[in-house]
């Protein structure tokens, strides 16, 4: 699949250019688009569990901004409706573990560039979702959460022990150890709708965009 690479950003030797170039491709190689590869590596270890994101409608380009985990969001006090504080700690500490391969080696190359990433010690964590509807609720006075309509929450995850990562561009080789700890490296997410008062309603159908880039909600694009 070097077909689907952009050779020219290999050319600059940059680690994080590097690996948001061929993190789509990881992304159909290796799991079958199921789920996303993060593109940002440097800033994987924001992207767990119950993490919330949005989509920015301002934008012709694919952009979602990171919101932090639901418990940051949730409504815990005043008047119902409010979140379901003992399902919501349920949700996050109980969830199931799908078998995967444990190590990812590939290798690609053009010309004088080749590319080869290493994965070890892969493993995938699903959220239960076991909860009734109302259970789940925004606290629409969060500026994170004002107006929102739709919310995203990445529900599977896995998880890498290591990271590894070897650049050779016109016979010069560069190598990174990208990462040498747990860190998440590809995510699924649901979409839910969320009403006026802030109630999450059932998960709506969606597809995980394996192109999509991802900020923080302070960070601008760059």
């Amino acid at each position: 699949m070097s077909d689907s690479i952009n050779w020219n950003k290999i050319k600059s030797g940059n680690v994080r250019t590097i690996w948001a170039e061929i993190a789509p491709t990881i992304s159909k190689e290796l799991f079958n688009n199921k789920v996303a590869v993060v593109k940002n590596i440097h800033d994987a270890p924001l992207y767990d569990l119950m993490v919330c994101f949005r989509k920015d409608a301002q934008f012709m380009k694919k952009e979602y901004y990171l919101l932090g985990h639901f418990s940051d969001l949730a409504k815990t006090t005043g008047p119902p409706p409010g979140t379901n504080s003992d399902n919501l700690l349920k949700i996050c500490s109980k969830t199931l573990k799908e078998t995967i391969p444990e190590t990812f080696i590939q290798r690609w190359s053009k010309g004088k560039s080749t590319i080869r990433v290493e994965l070890y010690g892969m493993s995938k964590h699903i959220i239960n979702w076991a909860v009734n509807n109302g259970d789940l609720v925004v606290d629409l006075t969060n500026p994170s959460a004002h107006l929102m309509k739709t919310v995203y929450i990445i529900n599977e995850v896995v998880y890498v022990q290591k990271v590894h990562m070897e650049v050779e561009v016109n016979g010069a080789k560069i190598q990174h150890s990208v990462f040498d700890a747990r860190i998440p490296i590809a995510v699924a997410y649901n979409k839910f709708p969320v009403n006026d008062k802030g109630v999450l309603g059932p998960a709506i159908n969606n597809k995980v965009d394996t192109d999509a880039d991802f900020f923080c909600v302070n960070e601008e694009p760059l």
